[in-house]
Formats: C-alpha cells, sequence, structure tokens
C-alpha cells in the first residue's frame, strides 16, 4: 500500500448528502463538522472560496496530518445567491426566479494538507423549463426544497423541470468528484516533492 493510500481524509462537513455521496463514489472518509462562520460576498466566485477554504482550514489546523475537505456550493442568478429557503414559502419565491431561466450552481472546494493548500471552482448552468404557479405550488408544499440551496434537489421531484444542464451535475448535487480527486492527487504530489 502507498503513502497516499493510508492518508486520513476529513470531509469539513456533516451533510447527509455529502457524506452518502462521496460513500457512493468510494472515498474512504471520515466526516467533521466545520465550526467556521461562513460569510457572502457580493461576488459568487469569493464566496464560495472563502468559505470553502475556512471550513477546511478550521479542521486542518486540528489535524495537521490529514487531508481536509472544504465545500461550499451556492445557486445564483448572475450575482444574487439563492441560499437555502427554509420555508414553504420561500422556495416559491425562488422557484419564480428560476421559471424559465437559466442560472448557475458554484462550487468551491479547498483541499489542506501539512499546510499546502489548493483550491479549486467548479460552475454549472442550469435551465429551467417553463412551470406554472400550480406547479410551483405543489412542489413547495412538498417540502423537498426547504433545506435546499435555490430551493429545489436536482435528483429529486425537480428534476422535471430542468430541460438543460451544461457542465456536471455532480456540482448541482454538491460534489464535483471529478475536481475534488484531482485536487486531492495534486495536494499529495505537493507534499510529496513530486511537484515542486
Amino acid at each position: 500500500m502507498t503513502r497516499e493510500n493510508k492518508q486520513q481524509i476529513i470531509l469539513a462537513s456533516s451533510s447527509p448528502r455529502r457524506i452518502e455521496f462521496l460513500r457512493k463514489w468510494g472515498f474512504k472518509f471520515i466526516s467533521i463538522k466545520s465550526k467556521f462562520k461562513e460569510k457572502t460576498f457580493s461576488s459568487v466566485e469569493k464566496t464560495v472560496i472563502y468559505n470553502s477554504y475556512g471550513k477546511a482550514f478550521n479542521i486542518a489546523k486540528e489535524h495537521k496530518n490529514c487531508i481536509v475537505i472544504g465545500i461550499d456550493t451556492v445557486v445564483a442568478i448572475g450575482e444574487e445567491i439563492l441560499g437555502k429557503p427554509g420555508n414553504n414559502e420561500k422556495v416559491k419565491e425562488m422557484l419564480h426566479k428560476l421559471n424559465g431561466e437559466t442560472h448557475t450552481v458554484t462550487s468551491g472546494i479547498t483541499v489542506i494538507y501539512k499546510g499546502n493548500f489548493v483550491t479549486n471552482i467548479s460552475k454549472t448552468f442550469v435551465t429551467f423549463r417553463k412551470i406554472t404557479d400550480k406547479e410551483i405550488e405543489l412542489y413547495a408544499n412538498t417540502g423537498e426544497g426547504n433545506d435546499k440551496a435555490g430551493g429545489y434537489a436536482v435528483q429529486g421531484l425537480a428534476s422535471d423541470f430542468i430541460i438543460k444542464i451544461d457542465g456536471y451535475i455532480d456540482n448541482v448535487i454538491g460534489i464535483p468528484v471529478k475536481f475534488l480527486r484531482e485536487m486531492i492527487n495534486q495536494i499529495k504530489e505537493v507534499n510529496y516533492g513530486i511537484i515542486k
């Protein structure tokens, strides 16, 4: 077994969806909820970079010999970030904004290992078809979108609203796996002296 395979990986999140998703892709890791307080800036990219790094660093400072992953994902129309609505009425408001439009789902990913870090951004464009007020009402009443950024779950009932996805769908779910694998390999190579 190589040194890489023995390294402990920590996901700086307690999100059940992210944990389940990474496990399905064969990642061996533990999850620790970061105590970092997220911030929202006027720039989508600044927001996800700042928050993903903050989440990872908060855990990495106590686990210096582990590979720590921080992820932050936001849904936005232009630079207007649509967070987690929390209730049915807010879901309706968000779906009306997304209705018939193309929005972005942007993830910031930071991987920290032994004092070094890499950060990357994955952006996916999602286009909704025209949906009726009745459809919005029915979906909001399911409660599915209450705890989802943008007020909907791409892997759930809202998949019926989507007519086009340009980019990685796993980024919309919350973890761009291809990016993450590449970043983990990159940070290990930096620390093992392969990349100078």
